[in-house]
């Protein structure tokens, strides 16, 4: 767990899967820039048992504020094999939570 002043960054717990799904499949929630592609929830679940979102070269953390409520949540992964660097992707799911410093508090 990290625990910052406004947020902090957890791994996924079960209790988490049907409150990220319904998020992970509302385009609504989605920036501009963030790709448009819609889970399954069978593969989503899937992925989960199978290790938890949490791997050697790919990780996902939920963002709960101070009540434990997902505000988003934040992933890295290895984009190439043969990379030594890691990419990090991010996602604010509720509008009203944005532009309120937590993306910029949960990436330092």
């Amino acid at each position: 767990m990290i625990r910052g002043e406004n947020i902090t960054l957890r791994v996924v717990q079960e209790q988490d899967l049907e409150t990220l799904f319904r998020y992970y499949s509302d385009l609504d929630n989605r920036g501009e820039f963030f790709p448009l592609w819609l889970p399954s929830e069978a593969v989503f679940k899937h992925d989960f048992h199978q290790h938890g979102f949490w791997r050697e070269h790919r990780g996902r953390l939920v963002m709960v504020d101070q009540a434990n409520v997902i505000l988003g949540s934040i992933w890295f992964y290895q984009p190439m094999r043969y990379f030594d660097a890691l990419e990090i992707g991010y996602l604010l799911f509720d509008r009203g939570s944005r532009n309120k410093g937590y993306m910029t508090e949960a990436l330092a």
